[in-house]
């Protein structure tokens, strides 16, 4: 899935490094420096799927409506 392709707050989701994982893939413009991609790690278990391991949803779409995800991957200086 993707969203807004080449635009400050662009994502996408792929598959993980680690199997039974997901990556959050964030486009960010960083001031006077160009532009970063930022990773998160999207696990799942029993409980559903997460990014912070505190909220856990049913599935990766509802993940994202949520902007649990989202608002980490916005609010973080990586």
């Amino acid at each position: 899935q993707e969203k807004q392709a080449g635009k400050d707050g662009a994502w996408m989701v792929r598959f993980g490094s680690v199997p039974g994982t997901y990556t959050l893939a964030v486009l960010k413009k960083k001031k006077n420096t160009g532009w970063t991609v930022a990773h998160y790690r999207i696990s799942r278990d029993d409980r559903g799927f997460s990014v912070d391991g505190e909220k856990f949803f049913d599935s990766i779409q509802d993940l994202l409506k949520s902007n649990v995800a989202m608002n980490k991957a916005v609010s973080s200086d990586k």
